[in-house]
């Protein structure tokens, strides 16, 4: 659905620290695959997104989608159908399925994976029956999540086994400016071949966003070398 990060009837997770810009870029990919255009280096193929929600509100989603569409030169509304949830995944299946059916889904974004498991993220079971859910639905499907203290993924070790693609994000911003730097660093792929680690740039200005992919010289110097070989970062530093 979306070229090397999202498969058909599959689940990707990106995950990482808060604030990272995890929201940002699944919301831009949802604008993407609604308009039916590429972006940022990310081929798609169009179809209707139902964006579940557990962490904020349709207005603010409705804000950040306009402006990620004034980013891309879009005009007119988006077409992305809204869902807020505070019951986990499994136990509101049935009003997730009849929206599916209803609005012709086939792509699902889950914000976030925590809240969507309606319990504790560490339970097997818990996971277990979110993905049982996510596979009962049969479409694919972009989760975020977040890592813990130590900087892993939160939670069983069940998510990264039943996940299709894991990605993790890292940031850095410097103070007061407008400008996001992250990565995405692939650390789980079924078979397929491990991808190598993009690099993007999100901007926030006059009520637009905009998301641009970078260089890698440009993540190694901002910092972000997770994903590259020591070879790789030998030559960078030369």
């Amino acid at each position: 659905l979306i070229e090397d990060l999202v498969q058909e009837q599959n689940p990707t997770i990106i995950w990482g620290k808060g604030g990272s810009g995890k929201s940002y870029l699944a919301q831009y990919m949802a604008t993407l695959v609604d308009a039916g255009i590429s972006g940022a280096g990310f081929s798609v193929q169009p179809c209707n997104v139902l964006y579940i929600d557990y962490e904020t509100t349709f207005e603010e989603l409705n804000t950040r989608i306009t402006e990620i569409r004034r980013g891309l030169g879009l005009v007119g509304q988006s077409r992305i159908w809204y869902k807020s949830m505070s019951q986990g995944l499994y136990a509101g299946l049935e009003k997730i399925k009849k929206i599916i059916v209803t609005k012709d889904i086939d792509f699902i974004i889950v914000d976030s994976m925590g809240s969507a498991t309606g319990g504790e993220p560490e339970s097997a079971a818990t996971v277990l029956s979110t993905f049982n859910a996510l596979r009962q639905l049969k479409k694919s499907s972009l989760i975020i999540d977040h890592s813990n203290k130590e900087g892993f993924l939160f939670g069983s070790v069940y998510k990264e086994n039943n996940a299709r693609l894991l990605f993790k994000m890292e940031k850095t911003q410097n103070k007061d400016e407008n400008e996001i730097i992250f990565n995405l660093v692939h650390t789980k792929g079924n078979n397929i071949k491990q991808l190598k680690t993009k690099g993007f740039s999100l901007v926030f200005n006059d009520r637009t966003v905009t998301i641009q992919r970078t260089s890698d010289t440009q993540l190694m110097t901002a910092g972000l070398t997770g994903g590259f070989t020591n070879d790789e970062l030998i030559e960078h530093s030369l």
